[in-house]
């Protein structure tokens, strides 16, 4: 990973050397294998050089400059059709050329087209001097961050918000609306930051400046419309398999030594597993989280059976002998924004170890619950079409695996969706259910009202198949704002996050699955179970679920952080403007209480932005 910045002005307003400089070494983190610049009148691309341990980026340099043309680019790529687009490109020393050269070159040929042509994770910045533009773009998913800012004839881009808000044109001003959607758990638009003038490019989109106009385009979507044919036999269990694979051993380009999270879920252990069939011989650090007093929580029983492959050595971080708040100030400077902290704090204990071990990339197995789907949707599909045998055969199998009774499945997961979207075909206009704890005055100035209702009236219309979940899931913010705040995390620490089960052409596959490859015979998302036979561990690949990690967060909230919760609920600040503190005050009282997890939800939401708003309105932050 690396990261850039970008400035195109008029040659009068370009920020001086001086502050180019400071916003390139803001984003030092994100390199440690070198800096550079290129400046020629009003542009500048500023950049922190990360380079992975392969032949065509050992000697990269940023900006990269193309020799025979008029073309300066910036870049933060993991690019994993290289092969491919050295041939499409025509180039010569086919494993000489970076990822920014790749870029580059890619543009040059195809010109806007360039970035549907990429497969992989990137974010880069490009000023063609042939036709006076600035060109950027973000990759499908949004795995690498892209955040800019355009007033007054002057625009720049950059990996990370904080090395915006060094440019002078650039104004440090809260965007109260977005602060209402952080209350809300919105995810609604894609591009707003909690800075006013800064928004962030949204996954799949490139954009275009040339000093007068922004234009915005879409370059990529998952096509809902499109609907694989059903298979016969395991062809498309074994086209899971192979896209998985792929997208594995694209993730352990420059890895070595290989680092894996793992948990006793499917998704770690996944990546695990399909890391060791593809590199026997390589060893495998696996970082894993563990509970000693909420045993609940604990899956060490589970993680056994993965390492139990061989050629693992694990490293363990005991969770509950550290407060869910611990770093808070230092994690503050590299996530730029506010956040939810309910079980950040795993994600940084993680890295922080891997990091002390001298890693450089860590794969992740975050996202994957989405990847497939748990094809509960189906159900409901199958009574829309009438086919209950088929209906009760597979409301039987799933009973035992969820531990529910069968009435109680056909309730939640047939009767009630069905009824809901009945319910929705004629919508009735309500007041919006705002959180307790959201002052009400506050959403009635940023008319957080109406987006909030908004978004209960989707909601009240369920999906009635687990294709449309899908797709529904997809259309979120959700997974740009994950990658970001584990992007941030990660490089705090050194280290480049990488995730397989993310990957642009995997999901292209998943997201035309026919139903009965969700869920098949009580098993939810039965194609990758059935897909990684033979790779995973059966105790691991049949384990319906997962651990539900929010008893050992309430309990290390309680533990470490109640007299901080107390003096939340009890203080005053600038938080009075967006949270009521009196409902605040009950809800932090019934969390001693009762330990509920609604409770623990409402209140991390307000200590995340609690915790910002003093470290970014307060008084200034110093670089940790």
């Amino acid at each position: 990973m690396s990261g850039f910045v970008a400035v195109a002005a008029p040659p009068e307003a370009r920020p001086d050397d001086r502050v180019l400089d400071a916003a390139r070494t803001l984003l030092a983190h994100r390199g440690g294998d070198g800096e550079g610049s290129w400046r020629e009148g009003g542009v500048a691309l500023e950049a922190q050089v990360r380079r992975v341990d392969d032949p065509g980026e050992r000697d990269e340099s940023q900006p990269f400059v193309l020799p025979d043309g008029p073309l300066a680019l910036a870049s933060d790529a993991r690019l994993d059709n290289r092969d491919e687009l050295t041939e499409a490109l025509a180039l010569d020393r086919p494993n000489s050329h970076s990822d920014a050269s790749l870029i580059a070159h890619a543009y040059r040929k195809w010109g806007e087209g360039c970035a549907r042509r990429l497969e992989g994770d990137f974010a880069f910045a490009l000023w063609d001097g042939a036709r006076r533009v600035l060109f950027a773009a973000r990759d499908a998913l949004g795995a690498r961050p892209l955040a800019f800012h355009r007033a007054n004839g002057q625009f720049a881009c950059a990996s990370e918000i904080k090395a915006l808000l060094e440019l002078p044109a650039v104004p440090r001003e809260i965007d109260r609306v977005r602060v209402g959607g952080f209350l809300e758990m919105l995810m609604d638009d894609p591009r707003r930051t909690f800075f006013e003038g800064i928004e962030r490019l949204a996954p799949g989109h490139w954009l275009e400046w040339n000093g007068e106009k922004l234009r915005i385009e879409r370059y990529h979507a998952f096509d809902p419309e499109r609907r694989l044919p059903r298979a016969k036999g395991e062809e498309h269990a074994q086209a899971f398999h192979d896209h998985f694979r792929r997208a594995v051993r694209a993730r352990l380009r420059g890895a070595p030594p290989l680092a894996c999270l793992l948990s006793g879920g499917l998704d770690t252990s996944s990546i695990v597993a399909m890391a060791r069939t593809l590199e026997p011989e390589l060893p495998v650090d696996a970082y894993s989280a563990v509970f000693d007093v909420a045993t609940e929580c604990d899956e060490r029983p589970q993680m056994e059976h993965v390492l139990a492959l061989g050629g693992i050595r694990q490293r363990l971080f005991h969770a509950e002998q550290v407060s869910p708040l611990a770093d808070w100030e230092r994690i503050l400077w590299y996530q730029d924004e506010a956040l939810y902290c309910a079980n950040f704090y795993l994600n940084w204990g993680l890295y922080r170890i891997a990091a002390a071990d001298g890693q450089r990339v860590v794969l992740d197995g975050w996202g994957g619950d989405s990847a497939v789907g748990y094809g509960f949707e189906r159900l409901a599909h199958l009574a829309l079409r009438g086919r209950w045998p088929t209906l009760a055969r597979e409301l039987t199998a799933l009973s035992p695996r969820v531990e529910r009774s069968r009435g109680k499945l056909l309730r939640h997961m047939v009767l009630r969706p069905l009824r809901a979207r009945l319910r929705a075909v004629v919508p009735k206009r309500r007041e919006a259910r705002l959180a307790a704890t959201t002052r009400r005055e506050f959403a009635l100035a940023t008319e957080l009202d109406e987006r909030v209702l908004a978004r209960d009236r989707r909601l009240a219309k369920p999906a009635l198949s687990a294709h449309e979940a899908w797709h529904r899931e997809f259309a979120t913010a959700r997974f740009a704002e994950g990658f970001e705040d584990l992007d941030r995390a990660a490089l705090a620490h050194g280290l480049e996050p990488r995730y397989p089960l993310l990957d642009r052409r995997l999901l292209e596959f998943c997201s035309a699955l026919p139903e009965d490859e969700r869920l098949r015979d009580g098993w939810p998302r039965s194609i990758h179970r059935r897909a990684l036979r033979g790779v995973l561990p059966d105790a691991t690949r049949t384990r319906p679920w997962k651990a539900d990690l929010a008893p050992a967060f309430i309990q290390g909230l309680l533990k470490h952080e109640g007299e901080r919760l107390h003096a939340l609920a009890d203080g005053s600040g600038p938080l009075d403007e967006f949270v009521d503190r009196d409902e605040l005050r009950k809800v932090v009282a019934r969390l001693f209480e009762q330990r509920r997890d609604e409770d623990a939800v409402e209140i991390t939401k307000c200590l995340g932005l609690s915790l910002w708003l003093d470290a970014f309105r307060q008084r200034p932050i110093s670089r940790p």
